[in-house]
């Protein structure tokens, strides 16, 4: 069984909050630090990064990540299948690929003049920047749970407050 401490790895997503793409040709020394560690082959953070961001917080607390990191659908196969909960890594499809995040919670959210269920998320490359945004649990294509690590949290409400519905974090 692993012995990383209780979601340290949100902990560590915390830790990250605002840090954000440079706009134009300079990049955010950080998230090439990130990139480098990870042994990326690109050097500029107008890739696509969240999944660097994923294995980042992952490194951070003592726990594994997969080969292809950079490959957010690829997260659907780490660590073992869980409901959405607190400290869940979530992975999502999107037009032109995916994207993972950490799940804070979740609420009903007006789109389009409809409600639908949404998961809050912390997440790399969000907004181009580590923030927390709503996106459509509709859709969701995975929940993960890092394997070994005892899975304490349930599922959080939230108030429906705070931003729009993402529809493509690219």
């Amino acid at each position: 069984m692993t012995t990383a401490p209780a979601l340290a790895w949100l902990s560590a997503a915390r830790s990250k909050l605002g840090i954000r793409e440079v706009a134009g040709s300079k990049h955010d020394p950080t998230i090439l630090g990130w990139l480098k560690l990870l042994g990326a082959w690109w050097s500029n953070d107008e890739e696509p990064w969240c999944g660097a961001f994923v294995a980042i917080c992952l490194r951070e607390a003592g726990l594994p990540i997969i080969a292809h990191w950079y490959r957010a659908r690829a997260w659907a196969e780490w660590g073992v299948a869980t409901t959405p909960r607190v400290g869940a890594l979530l992975v999502f499809g999107r037009d032109g690929g995916g994207h993972v995040g950490w799940y804070l919670g979740q609420a009903l959210r007006p789109v389009d003049g409809r409600t639908i269920l949404c998961f809050r998320v912390r997440g790399g490359n969000q907004s181009n920047m580590v923030c927390d945004a709503w996106i459509p649990a509709g859709r969701l294509i995975g929940s993960r749970w890092p394997a070994g690590v005892p899975v304490s949290t349930d599922p959080v409400t939230l108030t429906a407050t705070g931003g729009a519905v993402s529809t493509n974090e690219a």
